[in-house]
């Protein structure tokens, strides 16, 4: 009988969100990785290339002849480029110019390549270069020649650099989202109160669920007579009505029920009246006591209580006492010792996990004999196999 204490409140939601979300998580996290690892590789710093070939043909003399033109060709292009460098302020842009001369028979063939850091300034020597066959004629006059150059800049990375980065953004990816999906169900989770699989609730919460009462109508607050209309509604009430005449053991007097509330405006007193119409209905005599008729805040409560059911259970077949709910009264506790049994009602939408465990404490504490819950306003349409399995019948019995 110890008392409930929440341990490891975070770890548990985090673990609850794992198992209901698990395979969302993971594809997300996939996914995220995916994405990540994609603008890793598209971070990865890339370098742009233009190559171009100037060729000077049929050219006469010796090798002496030809070396030297093949030298006054490539001085010729590096002044060029160094001119461009210049004119277009490109210093800091991280270019790199590579040039080399080769003969060929009588044929000079110079190959050149630029690489830039940036696509910008590749694309200004692209079109810087178009200008150069002029030149290359104005200082060659005498000669055949050829010039040919990329017609855009060739992109290229540096292989394990681009591996090292997508790998380390793909886990970091896969692991972020994991993560902030984790803490975004573990905070989902522990702000949503409803009671999930009724079976689950049963188990964990070691009650028998006695009756499942369906959500009527759209508003939020429907009058209790209205309820009385629906014919789901209805069946619910008659199914909770044969379990509590399970517990109607003697003839002689009157079994005295108390119905309570997890917490307010769980609808205690609308399962109450309805109990307290249906068994009249079948011809039982039945009291309904609550705040209306009974003051409950006396002092003397107990002793008042107990007196008064001396009196009447010979006089009833049933006394059902409707007390305020046992979150923020201590009435409940009282009262549950003078009753036969009680029913905790509890809301679907709104019934904390860590205050049924601790209003059960209580109880057990103080001696109340809590035969089972009711579980009001539940969401029927959206869940009608779970609802249709606790609408009992006689053959169910076999459980209790």
């Amino acid at each position: 009988m110890d008392y409930p204490i929440e341990k490891s409140f975070i770890l548990r939601h985090v673990a609850t969100a794992w198992n209901r979300f698990r395979m969302l998580l993971l594809l997300g996290g996939v996914l995220g990785g995916i994405f990540a690892g994609w603008i890793a590789f598209t971070a990865v710093p890339a370098t742009y290339r233009l190559n171009g070939i100037v060729l000077l043909r049929h050219l006469s003399g010796n090798i002496s002849v030809l070396q030297e033109n093949a030298a006054a060709l490539e001085n010729l292009l590096n002044s060029e480029f160094a001119h461009f460098v210049k004119s277009t302020d490109c210093q800091n842009e991280g270019i790199v110019f590579h040039i080399s001369s080769q003969l060929v028979d009588d044929n000079v063939v110079l190959n050149w390549s630029v690489e830039c850091w940036s696509i910008a300034v590749a694309s200004r020597f692209l079109q810087y270069q178009t200008g150069f066959a002029p030149i290359l004629k104005q200082k060659f006059p005498e000669f055949n020649s050829g010039f040919l150059i990329d017609k855009r800049p060739v992109a290229s990375r540096d292989f394990r650099k681009s591996v090292l980065f997508v790998a380390i953004a793909s886990g970091g990816g896969f692991l972020l989202v994991i993560l902030t999906g984790l803490i975004i169900g573990g905070i989902m989770t522990g702000s949503d109160h409803s009671i999930g699989e009724l079976g689950a609730f049963e188990e964990k919460s070691s009650l028998d669920i006695l009756g499942v009462l369906p959500h009527v109508g759209l508003r939020k607050n429907i009058a209790r007579e209205q309820l009385a209309d629906d014919p789901y509604f209805r069946q619910a009430v008659n199914s909770l009505l044969l379990d509590v005449m399970f517990y109607k053991r003697s003839a002689d007097r009157a079994l005295v029920l108390m119905t309570g509330s997890l917490t307010s405006r769980n609808g205690a007193s609308a399962v109450s009246l309805h109990l307290t119409q249906a068994l009249k209905e079948y011809g039982h005599r039945v009291l309904l006591v609550n705040k209306e008729n009974f003051d409950m805040n006396s002092l003397q409560l107990s002793g008042r209580m107990e007196n008064f059911l001396a009196e009447q259970t010979g006089l009833w077949d049933f006394i059902i006492i409707d007390v305020p709910d046992s979150r923020n009264s201590n009435i409940p506790m009282i009262v549950g010792k003078l009753a036969d049994i009680m029913l905790l009602v509890c809301d679907c939408r709104k019934s904390p996990e860590y205050l049924l465990q601790v209003v059960l404490w209580r109880f057990r504490k103080a001696g109340v004999k809590v035969a089972g819950c009711v579980i009001n306003h539940f969401p029927m349409n959206k869940r009608r196999a779970d609802y249709d399995f606790y609408q009992r019948s006689f053959y169910h019995y076999g459980r209790r």
